[in-house]
């Protein structure tokens, strides 16, 4: 029984409930297991271990080891069989191997019969035969049953399964696949490619300026743009795969043929210019704008998150570009999305750290005899880059929601900086640039006078610049911030004036102090003749406002003189100063107060 008991243990209590004896013998021919209807039918005696000729008759087991036999040479077996004197029994027998890998023998008695005479066992072996016969064709009939109710139960499950992966992996706004759907096409085509040796490639798709279509149209025009976008992207010839990312943007693999570079940025250009085609929506023609980047397996790289990385940086240099344009990554986009990266990744410290310094950079009266305010900018020397323009910087930390704290950090190391030339008088006020996304945000003038009073400066001597697009995003919240921070005595001022969206009515209703001239106004001067009429009609409408007008990016004597004559208050630009340092910046105010009249540069 030793043998036998890790094999049944398990099983035993299904086996017992099996209404057929079951043995099981090992190659010794000994009995190492019986269930409870074998027990039941032997009457209890002790059978484990013991060989038929210890229990049956001579003739008996003579039979029985011939059948035996057979079986454990490999063959099935079923027999009639006379156990002890007055039974007879129908016992299959089929050869299987125990755990320890020795041959044995699995049996069943599927019919037996007990009657004192032959011709009543006779009888009743019969009976039983048909009865078990009938008994085997009803179970048959339930387990056909069964399994059909159980094969439709599947079948439904895996239906239900499929529909709920086909609604993880798709996007149910346009039908196309989402991210993730996307992702599991991607590993399924760099499998495929690599086995062969061919490319494919991943372009990803951005509406330029969809924000405008909301705008201008409302949000059911914008819907509708984007699912028209949606089937033109599936109908394009040789994709794979085609996705919504989410907004306005949209990824496609192409198994286009890519004999080279040339002929691949001509088909990705003409796909682009079929995608982004004008629309007609409720009779209203819209025109489209769009950008794509690709990136191409394996010359870009072979795996799959690099490739989308790589595709997003040939689309961001695309709008970087002009946007409306094609762009394949290549090596230049690699080195510039490598500094990108860097940047990125050691930004966040250098505003922790206040690494990134103030410049200052004046603003004076048009005469040059006043120092009225100076403009803070934000500088930083990166250990190993060197030197990083504001502009790559900034944007960057727009991007990664870090601008709040970068501008936070600039504007308390300034007013430190300062403390002294604001004390003195010389200097009236300095003006921060303050972001979009701060002006608009609920409690931004709350927390900026609260920085201020933290380090002892006066609102009254700090003023701030805003960019007409903040004025775009949220009107409501930004006047609420700049009604607060005005009645505070922080000066106002409308930057970049003459470039962008000009809201009037705003115009009106914000409490502006002043309006900043752009500077790429200032510098067409004499070669435009109708900026002059421009920069006397915002001079003008300064009057209008009672706002001061300021001069950006003044760099020459006949500048000037157009700009003063036009009616200009306060001019900034490299014809006066460029950028300082906090000691330069020092020395700049300490000349005004230390002369009666301040000539200029």
């Amino acid at each position: 029984m030793d043998d036998a008991a890790p094999l049944f243990d398990e099983y035993q209590e299904l086996l017992d409930i099996f209404p057929y004896p079951v043995f099981v013998k090992n190659d010794r021919l000994e009995l190492i297991y019986g269930n409870a209807a074998f027990v039941e039918m032997l009457g209890g005696i002790d059978f484990l271990g013991k060989t038929d000729d210890e229990m049956f008759p001579s003739e008996q087991v003579n039979a029985f080891r011939a059948d035996d036999l057979r079986v454990l040479r490999g063959e099935e077996s079923i027999s009639e069989e006379e156990i002890g004197d007055d039974t007879l029994a129908l016992t299959r027998k089929i050869p299987g191997h125990l755990k320890d890998g020795s041959p044995a023998i699995f049996g069943a008695i599927i019919a037996r019969a007990t009657a004192p005479t032959p011709s009543k066992r006779k009888n009743r072996y019969e009976q039983q035969l048909l009865e078990a016969a009938l008994s085997q064709h009803k179970v048959k009939a339930r387990f056909d049953r069964k399994m059909a109710q159980l094969q439709n139960r599947l079948n439904e499950a895996d239906t239900a399964r499929a529909e709920a992966q086909r609604q993880a992996h798709t996007d149910d706004f346009t039908g196309l696949r989402n991210r993730t759907g996307l992702d599991l096409d991607l590993e399924a085509c760099i499998d495929k490619h690599g086995k062969n040796g061919t490319r494919f490639g991943l372009a990803i798709l951005d509406l330029d300026h969809f924000k405008r279509i909301n705008d201008r149209f409302g949000h059911a025009t914008g819907d509708q743009v984007l699912q028209i976008i949606a089937k033109r992207i599936r109908k394009l010839p040789y994709v794979f795969s085609a996705a919504r990312m989410g907004g306005d943007e949209f990824a496609i693999i192409t198994e286009h043929p890519m004999p080279d570079l040339p002929s691949t940025y001509e088909d990705m250009e003409l796909a682009r210019q079929h995608v982004f085609r004008a629309v007609t929506v409720d009779s209203k023609k819209i025109d489209l704008s769009g950008s794509t980047g690709l990136s191409v397996f394996p010359d870009d790289s072979q795996n799959m998150d690099m490739l989308k990385r790589h595709a997003d940086a040939a689309l961001f240099a695309a709008k970087r570009a002009g946007r409306a344009r094609a762009q394949l990554y290549n090596a230049e986009i690699h080195a510039a999305r490598e500094r990108r990266d860097r940047i990125e990744a050691d930004l966040p410290a250098a505003i922790e750290d206040c690494t990134i310094t103030p410049a200052f950079q004046p603003i004076v009266s048009s005469d040059g005899e006043t120092l009225n305010s100076m403009e803070v900018l934000a500088r930083w020397t990166h250990p190993e880059l060197g030197q990083v323009s504001p502009e790559e910087f900034v944007a960057i930390a727009v991007d990664c929601g870090l601008v709040t704290d970068l501008d936070r950090c600039v504007r308390m190391r300034a007013c430190q900086e300062a403390a002294q030339w604001l004390e003195s008088g010389v200097l009236k006020r300095l003006s921060f640039n303050i972001s979009a996304t701060d002006i608009i945000s609920p409690g931004f003038a709350t927390t900026y006078l609260a920085d201020l009073r933290q380090i002892g400066t006066d609102p009254s001597h700090t003023g701030i610049e805003i960019l007409e697009s903040a004025l775009v995003e949220d009107t409501a919240e930004a006047r609420r911030n700049l009604e607060r921070l005005s009645e505070a005595g922080v000066t106002i001022a409308l930057d970049d004036f003459g470039t962008g969206y000009s809201n009037l009515r705003a115009l009106i209703d914000l409490p502006l102090d002043r309006l900043k001239i752009d500077r790429s106004l200032i510098e067409d001067i004499g070669e435009n003749d109708k900026l002059v009429d421009m920069i006397v009609s915002i001079t003008q409408l300064g009057q209008i406002l009672d706002v001061d007008i300021i001069a950006e990016g003044v760099e020459t004597s006949m500048q000037l003189m157009f700009v003063e004559g036009a009616g200009c208050h306060y001019c900034q630009g490299y014809f006066f100063a460029e950028p300082m340092t906090g000691d330069e910046a020092g020395r700049y105010v300490g000349s005004f107060s230390s002369a009666p009249t301040r000539k200029r540069a």
